[in-house]
């Protein structure tokens, strides 16, 4: 997508906030955040928002407008600042990507959105809602559907991506709109999804390979979440025999996984689903997320973004760090937040052409 080669994610701001009120909305991310993101040659910001967060399931249908004055702020932030946006619709009605029949994720969500036709027309008005709403924009904003689908099939999001973008075309036939595919987004899932002759419509997949190394010690990820020894990039399979072992009994090491080393040579083995994606299609494909969380050593951390950004610069790929702020924050990392560390902040602003 053109002028949505380099940004960051404003996670964790009107998504996943828990119990968080106004006062977390009105001062966890500000316009100074989007100038700094500015400041560093960044292009566009990745905005993810819960749909719980301007709807309730009592009030279906009834927007609050107050709420919905946040999204419209960081429009105009990023308009003043000459960077594009992404809505991305991370929690759905009936819809987020934790969920509870799964021995990998720690979490109790039960999704039903797939088997709930209100839910699914509260989600295709939801969009119709926001088409609407900024219709006067133009190639600045583009609409991410759903964040990070899991499902047993893809089939039925393929169903309901399809009607909603008619939907939306009836309104607007000329915003970019991006789809994603199972299992987290997964770029071997791509293959999957339905491909529409619709030139608006750009594919995406998120980034976290290896996992083992980008969510070390996560609380939310069953397997990690007490795995005590420190995980380094690049790493080699013998230095965690044991816990690759215990994968492979429960037949989660997928095939890409079976190798003695991880290292840039892994990261592209495993971004080869995206290249042949595009090959095969002819699709233009969208890196929606990537990073590393907190707990990963600071010179670890420097050599998997190097190895990852570069991959994707690569391949013509543009991409959004996750986060800018709170827990995987890719600032932090022992790190003032005023400071961050500038080596991946770099990494992750590269726009090709631009002077740096």
């Amino acid at each position: 997508m053109k002028n949505y080669k380099a940004g960051v994610n404003f996670g964790l701001w009107i998504s996943q906030y828990g119990n968080a009120g106004k006062e977390h909305f009105d001062n966890f991310i500000t316009e100074a955040d989007a100038e700094r993101v500015a400041t560093w040659g960044m292009d566009h910001i990745r905005l993810p928002v819960d749909c719980f967060f301007f709807e309730s399931d009592e009030a279906p249908g009834m927007y609050s407008e107050e709420r919905l004055q946040y999204i419209d702020n960081c429009l105009e932030w990023c308009k003043s600042l000459g960077l594009n946006m992404i809505i991305d619709l991370h929690a759905a009605p009936g819809f987020t990507f934790f969920y509870a029949d799964s021995s990998i994720w720690d979490s109790g969500a039960k999704n039903d959105l797939f088997e709930n036709r209100e839910k699914q027309e509260r989600f295709i008005d939801i969009w119709k809602m926001f088409t609407k709403r900024y219709r006067s924009e133009g190639r600045n904003l583009a609409f991410e559907l759903m964040n990070e689908l899991v499902s047993d099939s893809t089939e039925p999001w393929n169903e309901l991506w399809l009607r909603t973008v008619d939907e939306i075309r009836k309104i607007d036939g000329d915003r970019t709109i991006i789809i994603g595919g199972n299992k987290n987004n997964e770029c071997n899932q791509l293959k999957f999804l339905a491909v529409t002759d619709d030139p608006g419509v750009v594919y995406t997949f998120h980034f976290y390979e290896p996992g083992m190394f980008t969510h070390q010690r996560s609380p939310f990820i069953i397997p990690l979440k007490d795995y005590p020894i420190p995980v380094t990039y690049p790493f080699y399979k013998k230095d965690h025999q044991a816990f690759f072992d215990a994968f492979d009994k429960m037949g989660l090491i997928p095939d890409v996984y079976r190798r003695e080393v991880f290292d840039r040579g892994f990261i592209h083995d495993d971004l080869e689903p995206a290249r042949r994606f595009v090959e095969e299609t002819g699709k233009e494909l969208y890196c929606g997320e990537f990073g590393a969380n907190e707990f990963c050593d600071p010179e670890s951390a420097e050599r998997w973004f190097e190895d990852v950004v570069s991959e994707l610069d690569g391949m013509g790929v543009g991409h959004a760090v996750w986060t800018y702020s709170g827990d995987f924050s890719f600032l932090t990392r022992g790190y003032p937040r005023e400071d961050g560390n500038k080596k991946i902040i770099a990494m992750c602003s590269r726009i090709p052409g631009l002077s740096k």
